[in-house]
């Protein structure tokens, strides 16, 4: 068989309920030169029997069988397999559009990534463009957008992007671990383009971890707030876009805290884990000098904070929101 042009890596674990979706979608492409690699991490369900029924019937299609690792070890091993020139990710519970690798490929050109919108609870569709890291580091009012800066499955990456010392997925970070890999991806970019249209479909899996309380929180969103801040540049901005940048600041970190808000299964878990969050002194002062547009209830929560009241700051971010 030739070698593809395109490798296609989906990890798999109990997805037996939508993985013929997902496969089939693929199957479906109007780009052909692509391979298929499952990985299966250790599913104890149907997955296992589905993929060996795909891969029997078309020899584009090879599985990796692990024991469970977590999603981040399977897309790792998956990168590692891969034969093509560029790689995509996709989602066992996701589908694609027919054409979803055909327009990522002719939209890459000399960039290193192309990305499309997202069918997901905000849909977005990216204007076809392709803009220098730099642009992007000025304008978040334009590219701190979710299929920019947090999806790992709405892009092609070029292989030598990532292979052989590339980035990789955190298999120690259980939320945020795309957004990432995504961050360190785009801080290699000379370019990046983008093609119009809504190309990949998200599905919402309500047991997920962004579903329920998960202890890592606080350590894994630090090193999200990290990786994605250092996407922009605050100096170099323009006093709009400055104030663009202090607002989405402000809304990554205040999400967070509704998460803890949310999930914590004890009033005294809510204390403690939005006391840590907000133990970092820019975290803090982001938190507790409001940007221009920001007010009502999150003047409460600033005064609450100030003062360091994170049980009664949790309590109202409870029930506020």
């Amino acid at each position: 068989m030739p070698v593809p042009i395109i490798s296609v890596v989906v990890p798999v674990y109990q997805a037996q309920e939508y993985l013929r979706c997902c496969v089939g979608s693929i199957l479906a492409q109007t780009f052909a030169a692509w391979e298929l690699i499952l990985v299966d991490d250790g599913s104890t369900d149907a997955s296992g029997r589905i993929c060996a029924e795909y891969a029997a019937r078309d020899p584009r299609i090879r599985i990796i069988q692990q024991k469970n690792q977590g999603v981040s070890a399977a897309r790792n091993a998956g990168m590692e397999a891969a034969r093509g020139d560029f790689l995509a990710f996709v989602d066992s519970d996701d589908w694609v559009e027919p054409d979803f690798l055909q327009q990522l490929y002719e939209a890459i050109g000399n960039s290193q990534l192309s990305l499309c919108g997202v069918a997901d609870q905000a849909p977005f569709a990216p204007p076809a463009e392709c803009v220098s890291r730099q642009q992007m580091q000025h304008q978040p009012s334009r590219y701190a957008q979710l299929v920019y800066t947090n999806y790992a499955i709405n892009k092609l990456y070029r292989r030598e992007l990532l292979l052989p010392t590339g980035p990789r997925f955190d298999p120690a970070m259980k939320r945020g671990e795309d957004a990432a890999f995504v961050a360190a991806c785009l801080q290699k970019c000379d370019t990046i383009s983008a093609c119009a249209g809504i190309l990949y479909h998200y599905r919402v899996n309500e047991a997920s971890a962004t579903h329920r309380f998960y202890e890592g929180i606080c350590r894994d969103e630090a090193k999200l707030w990290e990786a994605q801040r250092s996407l922009f540049v605050p100096t170099q901005m323009s006093a709009e876009e400055t104030i663009w940048f202090d607002r989405w600041s402000y809304g990554k970190i205040i999400s967070v805290l509704r998460y803890i808000a949310v999930y914590a299964p004890t009033p005294a878990v809510r204390s403690r884990y939005i006391a840590d969050f907000l133990q970092d002194p820019e975290r803090f002062e982001r938190f507790t000098h409001l940007p221009p547009g920001i007010g009502g209830r999150s003047r409460l929560y600033a005064m609450l904070a100030r003062r360091k009241w994170f049980g009664t700051l949790g309590f109202w971010l409870g029930r506020l929101g």
